[in-house]
């Protein structure tokens, strides 16, 4: 974040994920230390924006009282790999397409700016995936 603190961009986090735990009645105390590195070690180049959008995605996917470095993009972590830690659904693990689709469509807006961006990723029309985004509640 330019012109940012290390610490204001966790005072600004820390004031998303007490909105997004309010509106998904989830009992999220904060980000575990590994997790704030993780954070504060990227570069945000979508800014707030961004930031908003892994807040909220970390608050959606995060099973316990504390978002981890597997609730965050795989862009935030070191290793990059998608087994590290064991969060978040896997290609092959025995969930539905549906359950597969919604997680993949959660990652690719998690890191990018726009919809139309996804959209392209995605190699689907942006109105298909506003419809995908309204049906998984995503």
């Amino acid at each position: 974040m330019t012109g940012q603190g290390t610490g204001d961009l966790m005072k600004i986090a820390q004031g998303y994920l007490q909105f997004f735990a309010g509106q998904c009645v989830k009992p999220i105390k904060g980000f575990s230390p590994a997790a704030e590195q993780a954070m504060r070690r990227h570069g945000w180049p979508g800014n707030l924006r961004e930031l908003r959008n892994v807040v909220e995605r970390a608050t959606i996917l995060t099973s316990s009282e504390m978002i981890e470095p597997e609730d965050l993009p795989e862009k935030l972590t070191l290793s990059g790999a998608p087994e590290a830690g064991g969060g978040g659904i896997r290609v092959g693990a025995r969930v539905s397409i549906e359950e597969l689709e919604t997680e993949h469509i959660r990652r690719v807006l998690a890191q990018v700016s726009s919809m139309e961006e996804a959209a392209q990723i995605l190699g689907i029309d942006p109105a298909t995936l506003y419809r995908k985004r309204k049906r998984h509640a995503i």
